[in-house]
């Protein structure tokens, strides 16, 4: 090994890095120089750059700094189990990065399903989200999950009624109607109540199995339809509208 020695400044127009990170390295003991100058500048020896190139090799790697100290302080480890453990690391990252990408693929079918043109409103990209979301969580069993994805697929556009503004929508009707006191039972609301049990079947949705996964849903994650426009208490209510339509 020949004894030359580099400055910090030379080591880090031959690897790449800042001088801050080289810096860096030495306050954290992972690379600190074998000499200095008498002035106490860092000088780095022929050994220090093979060092460094072995911790910016694990580094590639998805090694964390204090591990690369770790396993670059020690003369023996048991490198087959470190790799079988970054190999595992690293699926469970691929894993995680596959949901994120899935779940954008769904949301972006949510939306162009619904024919929502560009620019997209923030509420219809929350409420794409939150279907995603439904559809991914374990209360959905995998066929219900593809069931509700087909059927939002070929539902269509959305279409509003003709005459009725964004408010007179069955949520905020059914808003209204518990706001004022009316009952469920309440002719109205019973009119309400059938009006939104036929739009639930109409896509397919009315499934028993499948409602009842959508009542667990909402039991674990009570607010969640806050993005439909509802909270808990008025799902609630809808709910006991369409139940006492079978009394």
């Amino acid at each position: 090994m020949e004894n030359r020695t580099w400055k910090v400044g030379e080591v880090a127009k031959r690897t790449g890095l800042t001088i801050r990170t080289l810096h860096h390295y030495d306050r954290i003991g992972l690379l600190s120089p074998a000499a200095h100058t008498d002035s106490g500048h860092r000088l780095y020896t022929g050994e220090d750059l093979i060092r460094l190139h072995q911790a910016l090799s694990l580094k590639e790697l998805g090694f964390s700094l204090e591990e690369i100290k770790d396993m670059t302080s020690q003369t023996e480890l048991p490198w087959t189990e470190i790799v079988k453990l970054q190999i595992q690391r690293l699926e469970e990252r691929i894993a995680g990065m596959t949901e994120v990408r899935d779940r954008l693929r769904d949301i972006a079918e949510t939306v162009e399903a619904q024919g929502i043109k560009r620019p997209v409103s923030s509420d219809a990209v929350m409420m794409a989200i939150q279907l995603s979301r439904m559809m991914r969580s374990p209360h959905f069993l995998p066929e219900q999950a593809e069931e509700m994805k087909t059927r939002l697929k070929t539902a269509g556009p959305v279409r509003q009624e003709p005459g009725r503004e964004e408010e007179q929508d069955l949520v905020g009707l059914f808003r209204r109607y518990r706001e004022s006191g009316r009952t469920p039972h309440d002719p109205e609301v019973a009119a309400a109540a059938k009006e939104w049990k036929a739009v639930i079947d109409s896509h397919g949705l009315g499934d028993k199995k499948f409602l009842r996964s959508v009542e667990s849903y909402y039991r674990e994650a009570p607010d969640a339809a806050l993005v439909f426009g509802m909270d808990k208490e008025l799902y609630a209510y809808i709910r006991e509208a369409v139940a006492c339509l079978n009394e």
